[in-house]
């Protein structure tokens, strides 16, 4: 599997966890902990970064892969974890309690009042709702890791 930032799931089959089995392509290669974005009914894939021009297009934040999937080996579904904790590597400073969202290569960045008054209220929430991974519970720098709690 890909090295890199993933995201270290805190708790799993506990009551404050929820996992879900989604369908994924073939030849999509996902590791544990990568952050994964909805795109067709119950299909995900791995979550891009979102910006403004990307908002529209981009699927939604759904969860956290919670078992290591490779490419191309006959399987097309893979169990997400949908509400709970993760330690998640920052993508810039992060504010303990606001929100984060996907900044590509499994990591997070903190829902500016800036980034959100650059677009229209009724885009404000819509890209709010769609790419909102959760709130960070802890401040963190930049390529800091954080715990995040999420709920989707």
């Amino acid at each position: 599997m890909a090295l890199g930032p993933k995201a270290i799931i805190l708790d799993t089959l506990t009551p404050y966890s929820k996992i879900a089995t989604f369908s994924c392509a073939d030849g999509n290669a996902l590791s544990k902990g990568t952050l994964v974005e909805l795109w067709d009914p119950f299909t995900v894939s791995k979550a891009s970064a979102y910006t403004l021009s990307t908002s529209s297009t981009s699927g939604a934040f759904i969860g956290l892969v919670t078992r290591d999937k490779e490419a191309n080996d006959g399987s097309t579904q893979v169990p997400v974890l949908l509400e709970g904790r993760a330690d998640m590597r920052c993508s810039g400073a992060v504010t303990k309690g606001t929100y984060v969202y996907c900044a590509g290569n499994d990591e997070v960045r903190e829902l500016t009042a800036a980034f959100n008054a650059a677009v229209s209220n009724a885009t404000g929430v819509a890209l709010l709702n769609g790419m909102a991974v959760g709130i960070a519970l802890e401040t963190g720098a930049d390529q800091e890791v954080i715990v995040v709690r999420f709920n989707k």
